[in-house]
């Protein structure tokens, strides 16, 4: 028997904590292109991952969008000027808009 199969049976044998420890670490002494290699032999995030960063950012943008708006009302009712408020709620809601937007290079079904 190998070393190298030795040393997958024994790391096989740890308990998950161990062994989520140990890869890192492990990752930690590579070179940086062994650092890719490694990210890449993961592959892309699940749809559920996936899924789960949009609706961040889409909350994000769309708590800015209410804020803006609600500031600019309060600023409105006040009489001051809010040029910069203007900007940023008519990028967000152009941002927004984007994203609703079917892509134009779609396949359409």
């Amino acid at each position: 028997m190998s070393d190298l199969t030795t040393l997958r049976e024994g790391v096989r044998s740890l308990p998950i904590s161990e062994r989520k420890a140990l890869v890192i670490e492990t990752a930690n002494n590579l070179d940086e292109q062994g650092k890719q290699e490694v990210v890449s032999s993961l592959g892309p995030p699940t749809q559920r991952v996936a899924d789960i960063i949009w609706v961040v950012i889409v909350a994000a943008f769309a708590l800015v969008l209410i804020g803006s708006f609600g500031t600019m009302a309060w600023v409105s009712v006040s009489g001051k000027e809010q040029p910069v408020l203007l900007t940023v709620f008519s990028s967000v809601a152009a941002l927004l808009a984007g994203l609703l937007a079917p892509s134009p290079i779609a396949k359409r079904g």
